[in-house]
């Protein structure tokens, strides 16, 4: 098996990135009947997730954020969402 063969550190990097993949899913759960898209972009600090398609509703919002907590502890990040419908519209 692969897996066999990966040292320590490099098994740590595989189950950090199953762990962003199994958040993510449930993100795009909560946002899949309202959003285009789903673009990360992160820094050391944070990792800011922009929703795209329509704004989202209050319950959706609600839903995310039950999220934030999970994805904060494994990314080591502050989450922050933002939506590009209603950042585009302010511009």
């Amino acid at each position: 098996l692969v897996w066999d063969r990966i040292d320590a550190q490099g098994r740590q990097r595989v189950m950090w990135l199953v762990a962003i993949l199994r958040v993510s899913e449930c993100l795009d759960r909560v946002c899949c009947a309202s959003s285009g898209s789903v673009r990360v972009t992160w820094s050391t600090d944070v990792l800011n997730l922009e929703i795209g398609g329509v704004p989202l509703s209050r319950y959706e919002l609600d839903q995310l954020a039950g999220r934030v907590a999970a994805l904060e502890a494994i990314t080591a990040r502050r989450v922050s969402f933002t939506s590009s419908a209603q950042r585009l519209g302010a511009a």
